[in-house]
């Protein structure tokens, strides 16, 4: 199984042979300059593809993507309309987006641990340089901490809490899926418009392609719920089904789904008037791209002040302990005699 990354390579790939004027089968065979695992990969898939199915039902997903994964949606779609070469560019893009989306998000995840390690490190450090120089009895932090012990205690704690932090971090992204926690966490500042706005990218991605492809909108609606990756936003597919049934418009369908953004709205209600919904789909599609980037971007800028200001505060109160400690208890002491 190749990465999401190698994936968006073959892909590009796959459509520069296309543009080309070659076949699938000649990319398939073209092993040169490609690694083992991408070599099985493509044999894998010829394999498949022998037997009778067609690229998108013979598609062997990246990792990471399982049962429902939307690119067999975007390969059946763009094969539909004849237009592979294009649609398998644009996914590549989507796809290494997808990936710079979520690494900065565990950059800052990490980030996190090490600021949390490096001011735990420099804490203990600290309190072992006191003990070194006949000064232990200074408790700079108000926890009672002094010397050597005082030092590995709060190690310990520390270690202890960022285990703690960890593990909520991972039942998180266990459950990132289920409905209340996604519901809970799109009501974040700014976590939640990255998460809206990176939904409704996807969202307007796949509908461009399977309007594209001229499929009915019953199959092109079913497929775009399905390919959204939130329960939330699936669950509304039946009342939007059920008006398009009984011969309302597809915006006026979509009304029946709560909550969807009213640029969404509008730009579907004129799309569909002048018959263009693909193309102002794929509008709206680089646009919640860039609004995903500037809520990315809020969330960096946010992390780093409220770093900036802990740092400050914790400097002050360090810095003022130390004062308090070396200068004023001793001199407090002195003038206490007379």
């Amino acid at each position: 199984m190749i990465s999401k990354n190698t994936f968006a390579d073959w892909c590009e790939g796959l459509s520069d042979y296309l543009d080309a004027g070659m076949d699938l089968n000649t990319y398939l065979e073209d092993f040169n300059g490609k690694g083992m695992r991408l070599k099985k990969y493509n044999q894998k898939i010829k394999k498949e593809i022998a037997k009778g199915p067609s690229l998108s039902e013979a598609l062997v997903l990246p990792r990471g993507e399982g049962k429902g994964s939307f690119y067999p949606i975007v390969f059946h779609a763009s094969e539909v309309a004849g237009r592979l070469p294009q649609a398998m560019r644009v996914l590549a893009d989507f796809i290494r987006f997808e990936d710079r989306y979520q690494s900065k998000i565990k950059s800052m995840i990490v980030g996190l641990f090490v600021k949390i390690s490096a001011v735990a490190i420099f804490l203990a450090g600290s309190m072992l340089l006191l003990a070194k120089i006949g000064r232990a009895d200074i408790d700079f932090l108000g926890l009672g901490l002094h010397g050597m012990s005082g030092a590995m205690t709060f190690l310990k704690y520390t270690g202890l809490f960022q285990i703690l932090l960890i593990s909520i971090i991972m039942i998180l992204y266990k459950f990132k899926n289920a409905p209340l926690l996604e519901m809970f966490m799109m009501k974040w500042p700014y976590l939640g418009g990255c998460m809206k706005s990176f939904l409704m990218y996807r969202v307007t991605f796949v509908m461009s392609e399977v309007f594209r492809a001229g499929m009915e909108i019953q199959e092109a609606l079913t497929l775009t719920y399905q390919s959204s990756g939130s329960f939330n936003f699936k669950r509304y597919l039946p009342r939007v089904l059920a008006r398009i049934n009984a011969g309302d418009s597809l915006c006026n369908s979509f009304l029946k789904h709560r909550k969807l953004p009213e640029k969404f709205v509008q730009t579907l209600k004129h799309a569909e008037r002048s018959g263009n919904i693909p193309q102002a789909m794929q509008r709206l599609c680089h646009q919640y791209r860039l609004e995903c980037q500037n809520h990315l971007e809020k969330i960096q800028d946010a992390t780093f002040m409220l770093t900036k200001v802990f740092m400050f505060l914790f400097c002050i109160i360090l810095i003022g302990s130390i004062i308090k400690g070396v200068a004023l208890e001793p001199l407090t002491q002195v003038l206490s005699r007379f």
